[in-house]
């Protein structure tokens, strides 16, 4: 290596060299006074080498220093900061953490002392509110007998306190809530008494909850399930139980809620109900017109049989039966009016009241029940003619009137009776009626010719007949009972039973004016001349009502 020559250094040149080449000395010697200048180049190189060495060295010792100074002085943080951590494990030892609480009371950086101090003070004048669900009252430490051991208590909290992780609570939101170490010593029989006291006073005014149920929906023609309500009434051990657990943690107040409220029997998830609903279901199907005389008189559908099936407490659908009679039982009493009051004008404008008579519906009740039951069972469609014990020629309007509007009108006041056939008369005549005496009177009513007879004899209702014969000690009295009357007659209509009726009175001087009020009067029949009976017995027929009035 020549003298030139300086290791490890590049300056220009290939590694480990100084950039200079034997041929570089060749060449300045063959240029002769151009040498010299070529050395003090190479001089001036080195130089400027040993210049950049010394410099960086410098530099590395001054970034060792500084790692140094770094590395001493993260010690001394991490020294610092676990200083103040231990010291804050110690602290909070024996204090509590920022935001804790213990029931109501917030003890946040308390020692034992005075958290003690605080709920023993607590203790003497607790009180907590009661609200929700329209319940309003006070507890008091009076009305329970609660007792706190507020050193037990306190001490319990601070072996629970995170005093390991104090400084989260510097920065986390939230609250340390140790309410369940708290200790709490109560009458517990005075303290339920007081509080379901309380709720029953206020379930005396509170609605009952109800329960789920099955129910016909008429849009639908079907049942379904209605649910449950709760109501208002509360649920006085739910709401003990809920009171207690916040007296136990002397809170200041507890909300009641829809938890508390006093649950239904039966809850709409109940699988029975589903059950019902499919058994209800089966019970209609129904669609019956029930007939009256061919008149169209009652629809039974599935809407009118579905009042007729109730809920059994096992939630089992069943058809009453004594709805369905208690029903049957109103319609046929609407229509039978044997007897009932009829409101009309005669086409000649005669308003007319009448009651009384054996005219009118009466259906054979039982028959009718049974058939309608059996209609029920069988789901039948179709008509039902309701048995009937006597019908009339049409069902009873608002008025009562139900004999159509060919019929007999009988004025007993005017002694005039005429036969409409719509606003038609048919038939007229003057008669003389019964004699007013309290006996023999015309009976009032709406009836109807029973039978037509001709010719016939009229026999009167038996009287008692006396006769003596003998005098003295041999006599004797006999009584025999015989008919008050004995008539031959050539044309009969009775229309009260077979006793009163139109018949011809050959044997009457007139009729008609107040000849009935004369001496005249009948038994009772509406006697007439003989050719006004004749007619009339040639156009009547058996069944024509007849309206008797004054």
């Amino acid at each position: 290596m020549g003298d030139n020559q300086i290791e490890g250094t590049n300056v220009g040149g290939a590694a480990g060299s100084t950039g200079f080449a034997p041929s570089d000395f060749a060449g300045n010697e063959a240029q002769g006074r151009h040498a010299a200048p070529a050395y003090a180049q190479a001089a001036s190189t080195v130089d400027s080498v040993a210049a950049y060495t010394e410099s960086a060295i410098a530099e590395k010792r001054k970034q060792r220093a500084g790692k140094k100074r770094g590395l001493i002085a993260a010690i001394v943080a991490v020294l610092a900061v676990l200083a103040i951590y231990v010291g804050g494990v110690v602290w909070f030892s024996g204090h509590f953490l920022p935001h804790t609480q213990l029931g109501s009371y917030d003890v946040s950086g308390m020692d034992v002392d005075q958290a003690t101090a605080v709920l023993e003070e607590a203790s003497d004048s607790y009180a907590m509110q009661v609200t929700g669900e329209g319940l309003d009252f006070e507890v008091t430490s009076s009305d329970t007998g609660l007792r706190i051991d507020s050193n037990k208590v306190v001490k319990k909290a601070i072996d629970a306190n995170q005093n390991l992780s104090w400084p989260l609570a510097f920065i986390q939101q939230g609250v340390q809530d140790l309410s369940d170490t708290m200790e709490v010593t109560y009458d517990k029989k005075a303290f339920k008494k007081f509080v379901k006291n309380k709720v029953k006073a206020f379930n005396k005014k509170a609605s009952d909850p109800t329960s789920a149920t099955i129910a016909y929906d008429k849009k639908e023609n079907a049942y379904a399930i209605v649910p449950e309500e709760l109501g208002e009434k509360l649920d006085a051990s739910a709401v003990f139980k809920k009171v207690q657990a916040a007296g136990l943690e002397l809170r200041d107040s507890v909300e009641i809620g829809e938890d508390e409220l006093l649950r239904p029997d039966v809850l709409a998830d109940d699988e029975r109900l589903a059950k019902a609903v499919d058994e209800a279901n089966s019970l209609l199907g129904t669609d019956i017109q029930l007939m009256l005389g061919g008149n169209k008189w009652k629809e039974v559908d599935s809407d009118l049989i579905s009042k007729w099936i109730t809920l059994g407490k096992d939630v089992t659908p069943q058809l009453d039966d004594q709805a369905l009679r208690d029903w049957a039982g109103a319609q046929v009493g609407d229509v039978n009016n044997i007897g009932s009051q009829r409101e009309f004008t005669t086409p000649r404008g005669d308003k007319v009241t009448v009651t009384g008579g054996s005219y009118g519906w009466q259906v054979d009740y039982e028959p009718f029940l049974e058939a309608l039951k059996a209609a029920v069972h069988d789901k039948t469609v179709g008509e039902l003619e309701v048995p009937c014990i006597q019908t009339a020629a049409s069902l009873p309007d608002k008025n009562g009137v139900d004999f159509g509007t060919r019929y007999v009108d009988v004025n007993i006041s005017a002694q005039h009776a005429v036969f409409y056939d719509g606003d038609d008369v048919l038939w007229e005549s003057d008669f003389i009626s019964g004699s007013p005496d309290g006996e023999h009177d015309t009976p009032y009513g709406t009836y109807m010719i029973n039978l037509k007879e001709s010719p016939s004899k009229l026999v009167g209702e038996n009287v008692e007949v006396v006769t003596t014969s003998g005098k003295g000690k041999k006599k004797t009295t006999s009584v025999s009972y015989e008919p008050e009357y004995e008539t031959e007659v050539q044309y009969w209509m009775p229309f009260v039973g077979n006793a009163i009726g139109f018949h011809d009175a050959t044997w009457q001087p007139d009729f008609g004016g107040s000849m009935y009020m004369e001496g005249y009067g009948s038994h009772g029949c509406v006697n007439l001349s003989y050719d006004a009976a004749e007619e009339l017995y040639g156009i009547i027929t058996a069944g024509t009502p007849v309206i008797v009035h004054g």
